[in-house]
């Protein structure tokens, strides 16, 4: 939803992690790193939205997705200010196989598989990485509130 400068925008990401490495994203000649996903559209769940862009942009098909994080989070592109709330799901995938391990990239975005001793070393938006060292994820929804382990572009 847009109005004149500002925009408030629901996102949905995926974690996926395979054999010690997390699939990251950016746009072609960008400078930071995010998770995998993109806006849910009108009367789309999140979980339909993550589904579909996850086929859009990585080609990936999702067998299973659990909700683990929200997060609100402010921050300026420019001259626009956003306002987002970010679904974040753990998710799994048909297979794994060495096709996934493959770096790839999909109209405008680069796919990479970072793996997680090297996270450090990346410019990840949100600040989350801290999160993805850690294999086995809590059972329950975790709500990170803005200024807490966020930073904007």
């Amino acid at each position: 939803m847009e109005s004149g400068q500002n925009t408030f925008n629901v996102r949905v990401s995926g974690i996926l992690i395979v054999d010690n490495h997390l699939l990251l994203q950016q746009h072609d000649g960008g400078d930071y790193w995010y998770l995998p996903g993109g806006r849910v559209e009108m009367f789309e769940t999140s979980e339909e939205a993550l589904r579909r862009e996850f086929i859009e942009e990585t080609g990936i098909t999702i067998t299973s997705a659990k909700l683990q994080w929200i997060v609100e989070e402010m921050y300026a592109i420019g001259d626009r200010q956003m306002h987002e709330i970010g679904m974040y799901y753990c998710i799994d995938t048909i297979d794994h196989d060495d096709r996934l391990m493959e770096t790839s990239q999909e109209a405008g975005y680069i796919n990479d598989w970072i793996e997680l001793d090297r996270l450090d070393a990346c410019k990840i938006v949100p600040a989350l990485k801290d999160t993805f060292s850690c294999a086995d994820f809590e059972s329950h929804l975790t709500l990170i509130k803005p200024n807490s382990v966020l930073t904007g572009l």
